[in-house]
């Protein structure tokens, strides 16, 4: 190798540029004499030091360290297990260091593939043994912490919350505004607000699953409310529209058929006002019917589970009087009848009592009429005036007999 030892004047390295030629395939060695540095390096096309170690190619403007082919500006490869870039500062016996590895995605990777590999990027906490703490992938899973499963909690803070979100990773559940665990998967200490503009259809929400929002499945639910899901009509919401409160419940069969059930407001409490087959039944400690309305066939019944009657109470009555039926025949000339009341099936003793409906004192009858059910047993009556009491069949019957023409009122009443 041809050697210029200096290039001086007096002895001394000079300031100014020097051009050095070398025959194609030939080496440069630049050392400082001495003390002495020089400011500036320049090359004119591909420079590469130690076979790669450093390479700068000047046709593609990058620079390769490892290799002598960048693809990058800059770009950083190795042969060995690792691909490490460290920063390192050191004060006192302390020292303190931040790198990076570039490598395909299997172990120990903070920054992933670039180009053909699956573009990952990881951040580590090696020296804790951490692996994963967050992945980023712009293509599939978007950002993962925690990739590893580790007991790694996760928290954000607020200006005046420590634990705004808080993610407890032993006990797989979500906090907001606390850690403490209140037994849900999601814990809130504090209000929530929750906005009805999205729509919800209990019948595609799924089921076991619930949902808050509008609901769209029939009957009132235009408003705020919260729905359960479910198929072929085994849904239910509670809803608030203009200041009244709707429970409803699908028909167990069909979509789309979510009915008002029971209807609060400020006047009033109405159970099944949409009218559908649907009974009410209230229990007490030992009768399961203690209160019961037969929908279908608008009857209630007392301590009964199928009344028979318009009201069938099963058990003993005290009242201050038990008026079974009222009403008026209308005018009645001599002789004419009228059927007041129908006993078929009602077994027990009736007081019949009869007047004008002129509104006066006059009383036309009082008896008492034993009935079996099916005909009559006996009529006993205690005061007449010229109009009588007789069954037709299963009927109650009156007859004037009083030779004008009248209109009675009467009243039936049961009393065993």
């Amino acid at each position: 190798m041809s050697k210029i030892s200096e290039l001086s004047d007096g002895g001394a390295l000079q300031s100014t540029d020097y051009l050095i030629a070398v025959r194609s395939g030939g080496n440069v060695k630049v050392q400082a004499n001495g003390a002495a540095s020089f400011t500036t390096l320049t090359a004119s096309g591909d420079v590469n030091f130690d076979s790669g170690t450093f390479f700068v190619d000047a046709s593609a403007d990058a620079v390769g360290i490892g290799t002598s082919s960048p693809d990058r500006p800059v770009h950083l490869k190795s042969t060995g297990t690792r691909n490490y870039i460290k920063a390192e500062t050191t004060t006192g016996s302390v020292s303190n260091e931040a790198g990076f590895d570039i490598k395909t995605p299997i172990t120990n990777t903070i920054i992933g593939a670039l180009g053909g590999g699956t573009p990952y990027t990881y951040f580590y906490d090696l020296a804790n043994g951490y692996g994963n703490l967050l992945k980023l992938h712009t293509a599939e899973t978007g950002a993962v912490f925690n990739d590893d499963g580790n007991n790694l909690d996760f928290r954000v803070e607020s200006d005046g919350n420590a634990n705004m979100l808080f993610v407890d990773a032993s006990e797989d559940h979500v906090c907001i505004g606390t850690t403490s665990d209140f037994g849900g998967t999601l814990n809130v200490n504090g209000g929530a607000v929750f906005d009805d503009a999205d729509t919800l259809d209990p019948d595609t929400m799924g089921a076991g699953r619930i949902g808050i929002g509008t609901i769209a499945d029939g009957g009132p639910f235009g408003g705020p409310a919260i729905g359960w899901g479910g198929s072929s009509g085994n849904t239910a919401a509670i809803a608030a529209v203009s200041g009244v409160l709707y429970l409803g419940t699908g028909n167990k069969s069909s979509a789309n058929n979510l009915g008002t059930r029971l209807q609060l407001s400020n006047t009033e409490c109405v159970f099944n006002d949409d009218g559908n087959d649907q009974d009410f039944r209230v229990e007490s400690d030992s009768n399961a019917h203690a209160l019961f309305v037969d929908a279908g066939n608008n009857r209630v019944g007392i301590g009964e589970s199928s009344p028979s009657q318009a009201l069938d109470v099963n058990g003993n009555v005290l009242a201050d009087r038990f008026m079974t039926a009222t009403g008026t025949t209308g005018s009645l000339a001599t002789s004419g009848t009228a059927d007041i009341l129908n006993l078929a099936g009602a077994s027990g003793l009736w007081q019949v009592s009869v007047r004008n409906s002129d509104g006066g004192i006059n009383w036309r009858n009082s008896s008492q009429v034993f009935f079996n059910g099916v005909s009559s047993s006996s009529i006993q009556t205690s005061d007449s005036a010229n109009v009588t009491v007789t069954m037709s069949g299963t009927n109650l019957r009156l007859t004037n007999t009083s030779g004008t023409t009248i209109a009675l009122t009467w009243s039936v009443t049961r009393l065993l």
